[in-house]
């Protein structure tokens, strides 16, 4: 079942990224897991997140004032978590953007999947240099 998350939930949001980052063999921590767990505190503040799962399965964090899907991750990807999380956002919504990381193929062509296109590419320095693909999905089509 999707819910909205609280404030319980957000150490566990916490867990499933920790959890993908060590369990990805070509993405390099370049983030503590403690600093992680903070960066979640307060969030809610600024971002509407669902969950599946007590504790948390996975979730999706979408900024609700530009539509921006911060993160969709899930402790067990292809079980169909992520296509209902995504559903839920889209739910009232007529666009949704997403950066998926350019290493990470399997989320590029979810996203593909689920009708969203490649507009280009955006670069992050901090706190390493990763490359980013820009995506976004409209209701109406491209």
């Amino acid at each position: 079942m999707i819910r909205l998350a609280d404030n319980d939930d957000l150490p566990h949001c916490a867990e499933v990224v920790n959890g993908w980052i060590d369990g990805t063999p070509w993405l390099q921590r370049a983030t503590p897991a403690g600093k992680i767990r903070e960066m979640f505190e307060g969030i809610l503040q600024h971002r509407i997140i669902w969950v599946i799962g007590e504790p948390v399965e996975a979730y999706l964090s979408l900024d609700p004032s530009n539509g921006h899907i911060g993160a969709l991750n899930c402790r067990t990807p292809g079980c169909g978590h992520g296509s209902a999380l995504l559903e839920t956002a889209r739910e009232g919504r007529d666009f949704l953007s997403v950066c998926p990381l350019m290493a990470n193929v399997r989320a590029q062509t979810f996203w593909r999947r689920n009708g969203f296109a490649t507009l280009g590419l955006e670069d992050e320095t901090k706190p390493v240099p990763l490359r980013r693909l820009r995506m976004e999905w409209s209701r109406y089509g491209s």
